[in-house]
């Protein structure tokens, strides 16, 4: 009775229907086509040169979505699209501290 536990277990487990016909003689089971799908994203290093002076690199960057800046007190200062910044971009930015970020990478940034 354990083992039928287990591959009872094992088969809902990957995605199985179990069927049993009204005299419980036939057992018929069907296998879902499971395909794992790799939802890597392509990703890049972005080279960010921030007002023509200091220079900062981002690694693992998408290269869709948007870079975003933001104020340290949380307010969007600006943002570029990453299909235009392939490979670098150039920000304007007042003395202040920054948060860049560009879908699961952040930067912590000071700008003098």
């Amino acid at each position: 009775m354990v083992q039928f536990n287990k591959i009872f277990c094992l088969l809902l487990f990957i995605g199985c229907s179990l069927s049993v016909d009204a005299e419980g003689s036939v057992i018929s089971i069907e296998i879902e086509d499971a395909v794992a799908v790799d939802n890597k994203e392509i990703t890049m290093n972005l080279d960010i040169l921030i007002n023509s002076t200091t220079r900062t690199q981002l690694q693992n960057v998408p290269t869709k979505g948007y870079l975003e800046v933001y104020s340290i007190l949380g307010s969007k200062v600006t943002s570029k699209n990453l299909q235009n910044c392939l490979g670098g971009c150039e920000l304007e930015l007042p003395k202040g501290l920054y948060i860049l970020k560009a879908g699961r990478v952040t930067q912590k940034i000071i700008v003098r």
